[in-house]
């Protein structure tokens, strides 16, 4: 081999021996950070491995390979020529259709974000596809292919824990089982008056999840079996008197519940707000609440041994929510702005009196 010939070898031995496995290896851990999709993080720990093994491969060309016979040498380089190059364009094609999908994520085409099943009477929003690294703020489409949108499906927006708010159109009806579990970035979320069922574990292990906000006139009926179980960061939440069913477990934290009913519903099961000992609640349930007028908060109640359901547990009573709103206190007339007392010792009222939520 001439001089020429072998610097020319020894040049293109490091190029794509050493600098292109690195520039490879350095896309594919990029790659592997920030796209959530399985079989990415599979390509991209193969392409690793083959990018160091093809760094490995410099290191025996150069100890062992380069005293070899001429045609072996070329043999020995083109092959890892040949590898270099389809891990660099396998990379290179992962990062950009990531980076892709990410602007895509941005522009809100749903054909790009969502997959959709049909359902009679329109589509079921059936798996979100990933969302990588960002941070995500949703709008579920009304309709798609003109028609509507009508339910969540069951594991539609599981794990999603990037997912920190999402508008849900009005027209959806039916919220699948498991279809928010696990998305920890969720700190409030506003079901849509149209919703009539939200099925079993649909918001199991949010803990972020601090509010629960009901659209005016909920025609909501039913929650499931363990629905907002793990809800660790949940403090309390209205129930309107429109929902006649709720499942076991529905509650699996120490929250107060107002509820609108005067007492617990035959749909409710016995065990819904957690295990029944001995006759008892581990929850804090308020019955009998007076609601706005549109159903999304409590206005007042009457203390007594029936509305008021203090617990098994030594847990304080929590405040009430409101959105946009803090809670004050409860006053003793109506409109009244001076504190009769705070939500920790509404205990202390005595019995018959009839309570006033002061929202500031």
């Amino acid at each position: 081999m001439s001089y020429t010939e072998g610097k020319l070898a020894k040049q293109i031995s490091w190029v794509w021996g050493a600098i292109v496995p690195v520039i490879s290896g350095i896309i594919s851990v990029i790659s592997f950070l920030q796209d959530e999709r399985p079989w990415v993080k599979f390509v991209t720990i193969i392409v690793l491995i083959i990018s160091i093994v093809l760094i490995l491969c410099l290191v025996i060309y150069h100890l062992i390979i380069k005293d070899k016979e001429e045609d072996v040498k070329k043999i020995y380089i083109a092959c890892c020529v040949f590898a270099a190059f389809i891990v660099l364009v396998i990379s290179v094609i992962i990062f950009f259709t990531g980076m892709a999908i990410a602007n895509r994520l941005d522009t809100g085409d749903v054909n790009n974000l969502y997959e959709f099943e049909a359902v009679t009477g329109g589509y079921s929003v059936s798996e979100v596809k990933s969302l990588g690294k960002k941070q995500a703020f949703l709008e579920i489409p009304e309709t798609y292919k003109d028609k509507p949108v009508i339910a969540i499906g069951d594991y539609a927006f599981r794990n999603c824990d990037k997912l920190v708010d999402i508008k849900i159109p009005n027209n959806v009806t039916i919220i699948g089982q498991y279809a928010f579990s696990s998305c920890s970035g969720f700190t409030s979320i506003t079901i849509p008056s149209s919703v009539t069922r939200i099925e079993s574990n649909a918001f199991q292990g949010c803990n972020g999840l601090v509010n629960i906000k009901f659209e005016v006139n909920s025609k909501l009926t039913y929650i499931g079996e363990s629905t907002f179980s793990g809800c660790s960061k949940l403090t309390s939440i209205t129930i309107p008197d429109s929902v006649i069913n709720i499942g076991r477990y529905a509650f699996s934290n120490y929250l107060t519940i107002y509820a609108e009913a005067v007492s617990k519903p035959s749909g409710w099961n016995k065990d819904w707000a957690g295990m029944n000992v001995g006759g008892g609640y581990p929850y804090k349930v308020i019955w009998g609440c007076t609601l706005s007028v549109n159903k999304t908060y409590v206005v007042s109640f009457v203390k007594n041994t029936i509305t008021y359901q203090p617990g098994s547990s030594s847990d304080i009573i929590k405040a009430p929510y409101r959105n946009g709103y803090s809670f004050g206190g409860w006053a003793t007339s109506s409109g009244s702005t001076t504190v009769a007392y705070t939500a920790a010792n509404i205990k202390d009222a005595p019995n018959g009196t009839k309570l006033y939520a002061i929202w500031k």
